[in-house]
């Protein structure tokens, strides 16, 4: 287990998750190191969206309402496999046609939204939602598109997330934490 000073809290890292005592959220960007370490160790530091254990375990006991959009359905019934369990109520897209038709009739809480996608790309459902002055949810784009330039335009876009995929389950659930817990401050 190691400790580290984190702004005014501190940092525990166990088992690849990082838990943070502090009474506000403290985000990081993502960023990933490889390398060998002084001992000769592969090592590999990954550092997320670091928040309050407590904080992300009462955002997902809210029962918050998220829609899941990716045109490859293997993709989303992963993702529902690991959302379901933590109490989220999910709803499926898979396609932005079906996305944008579903965030004109209903509300959500948080958009989990692929960039890849035919015909209405998940970029151009978040411009066409800007453009009828739609109220869009807090967005996590989560896409194999990961160069520094798609991850600019997502967050242009206002994105509060933007996973890279294939994104580990923590990765998922710390992200849908963070996002709805900055979102309801």
């Amino acid at each position: 287990m190691n400790h580290g000073r984190c702004l005014s809290g501190s940092l525990t890292v166990t088992s690849q998750r990082l838990y943070v005592t502090t009474d506000r959220p403290i985000l990081f960007g993502y960023s990933v190191y490889r390398g060998v370490d002084l001992a000769g160790y592969l090592s590999q530091v990954t550092i997320g969206a670091v928040f309050p254990q407590d904080r992300a375990q009462k955002a997902m006991k809210n029962q918050a309402r998220i829609l899941i959009v990716d045109d490859e359905p293997d993709t989303v019934g992963l993702i529902e496999l690991t959302l379901r369990p933590a109490g989220y109520k999910l709803s499926l897209a898979y396609s932005g046609e079906d996305a944008l038709n579903k965030l004109r009739n209903e509300t959500f809480d948080l958009l989990l939204l692929d960039v890849m996608m035919p015909e209405i790309t998940g970029f151009d459902v978040i411009r066409l939602l800007s453009e009828e002055n739609k109220t869009i949810p807090p967005i996590i784009f989560l896409s194999a598109k990961g160069q520094q330039k798609d991850i600019d335009e997502g967050n242009a876009l206002g994105a509060a997330g933007y996973l890279i995929k294939p994104a580990t389950r923590g990765q998922l659930l710390d992200a849908i934490g963070a996002a709805l817990y900055e979102a309801k401050r």
